[in-house]
């Protein structure tokens, strides 16, 4: 790709920083997209002004964050999906501090109320009609896992519809902490139909209120939600 040039790195600078700041203006320009193949390392190294081999440490490190990724002879590429190559760091840096599940819960908790907050500020008709959809499959859904599935499809729609990245990227890294708890708070449903009807109008609640664009009462309907999925989980 002839549009991706690097220039010689100050002296003093990081080189891993320097040449991640390099790329980054470049895609922040516009100059690189996403899926676009990166120089040889043999240009990279002479445009740089430094050794194959520390580009080729510096590359090895970018693609373990997942910023890039190499083709075997191929050479290396910007990462398709760059809003999501944060995802795995983040997720195993939770897991690396040991985050427990009511941490994960609580943060998460933060971060879907804004996230109910900002989709009844731009929910459009179409949108609508999308939540009602999956809220009206969720209700008839024969077994848990099947809700559970209508339950995730439900909080990923707010999300699109919510429209901040910077919250999504966050919550896709929690996804994989609390993945396990939601299985588990969905398996303690089994058989209690008080407890399903009741988070069936929690649901309701919240995309009734998205619906009405009520930002206020759709963070607190989602507090709601979140508070009974954390006292459930408690007691099961």
């Amino acid at each position: 790709n002839m549009s991706i040039t690097f220039h010689k790195l100050k002296t003093k600078e990081n080189l891993f920083d320097g040449i991640l700041q390099q790329i980054t203006e470049q895609i922040k320009s516009g100059k690189i997209n996403p899926g676009d193949a990166l120089p040889a390392e043999r240009v990279m190294a002479e445009q740089l002004e430094i050794s194959r081999p520390v580009v080729r440490e510096v590359l090895k490190s970018l693609e373990l964050v997942g910023i890039i990724y190499s083709v075997h002879g191929g050479g290396n590429y910007i990462t398709k999906d760059i809003a999501s190559c944060m995802v795995k760091p983040l997720s195993l840096t939770y897991d690396i501090i040991g985050a427990r599940d009511d941490e994960g819960a609580d943060l998460r908790s933060c971060l879907e109320m804004k996230n109910a907050t900002l989709a009844a500020h731009k929910c459009t008709s179409l949108q609508a009609a999308e939540l009602n959809l999956i809220l009206e499959r969720m209700k008839i859904a024969k077994t848990w896992k099947e809700a559970q599935g209508y339950d995730h499809e439900l909080h990923f729609k707010i999300s699109e519809i919510a429209d901040s990245r910077i919250i999504n990227i966050t919550l896709l890294a929690i996804d994989k902490k609390t993945a396990d708890t939601m299985t588990k708070f969905y398996a303690s449903l089994e058989g209690k139909k008080e407890m399903q009807k009741h988070l069936n109008e929690l649901h309701q609640k919240l995309v009734n209120a998205i619906i009405l664009h009520k930002g206020p009462e759709a963070a607190l309907a989602m507090n709601e939600h979140m508070e009974f999925f954390q006292k459930a989980l408690a007691n099961s």
